[in-house]
């Protein structure tokens, strides 16, 4: 029994190596990893987290997580090959479609925009995918948004099939909106809505302040202890009530 025992740890012994120096098999595991990556909307630094690391090593000690460089490749073919799908999917099912567009300014201060297009495929579900999260140099004025946006619509072959372009209420990208007379601009009723209850709220900005200091004031460390005391000691009183209540009856 200790000689099949040993055969059957040198087999496997074996099978790990060609598992291991095979490159086939090492591209399959680091596209899985970028799988995760990309369905989960993960960072590519999770691959420094320690527990990560530990987790996948309990199940092959010998796998290796790809580099920042290899992820950065594989992330490239996987956008260039949906990308390819997309295209075909947009040319044979869209006849007419919507896009929403945002910018904003990241922790770097630089400018991004972000563009989702919205349509209604062939079978009539309602389908959503992401044209371009990408860098916008400054400034940030409604030509150059514009020119940026025709340039998204070009790429992903859409000219001429969008017909609304929803936005928030900023003035360059009303200025854009208004530059592209190929479609109708439509402001966000989410940020319109936003706006609307910040205006209304102008003339209770002193109730409110008053509000939020009588908030703070009981809520701090000291008057939470005065309010336990003072629980404690009413408790304490309305106790001594009922025993005497229950000694006169």
């Amino acid at each position: 029994m200790s000689e099949i025992r040993k055969n059957n740890q040198l087999s496997q012994t074996r099978i790990d190596e060609i598992i291991r120096n095979n490159p086939d098999v090492k591209n399959c595991r680091d596209r899985k990893f970028v799988g995760i990556l990309i369905k989960d909307n993960r960072p590519i630094s999770i691959c420094n987290d320690e527990s990560l690391i530990e987790f996948i090593r309990e199940f092959d000690s010998n796998y290796q997580i790809p580099s920042d460089k290899i992820i950065h490749q594989l992330l490239a073919e996987a956008y260039n090959q949906i990308k390819v799908v997309l295209v075909k999917k947009f040319n044979e099912e869209i006849i007419s479609c919507s896009i929403t567009t945002d910018l904003w300014t990241a922790r770097s201060r630089s400018g991004y925009i972000g563009v989702t297009c919205s349509f209604v495929d062939n079978n009539f579900d309602i389908c959503e995918a992401i044209l371009a999260v990408q860098y916008v140099p400054y400034p940030h004025t409604g030509d150059n948004i514009c020119e940026v946006l025709h340039d998204i619509i070009s790429n992903w072959n859409l000219t001429g099939k969008i017909f609304t372009m929803t936005t928030d209420n900023g003035s360059n990208m009303v200025k854009a909106g208004r530059l592209m007379n190929e479609l109708t601009r439509l402001p966000c009723t989410a940020h319109t809505l936003q706006l609307v209850v910040g205006k209304g709220l102008l003339p209770a900005e002193v109730l409110i302040a008053r509000a939020k200091r009588l908030i703070n004031f009981f809520t701090s460390p000291k008057q939470t202890e005065k309010l336990l005391e003072i629980q404690k000691r009413t408790n304490h009183i309305n106790n001594n009530e009922k025993k005497m209540m229950n000694t006169f009856e």
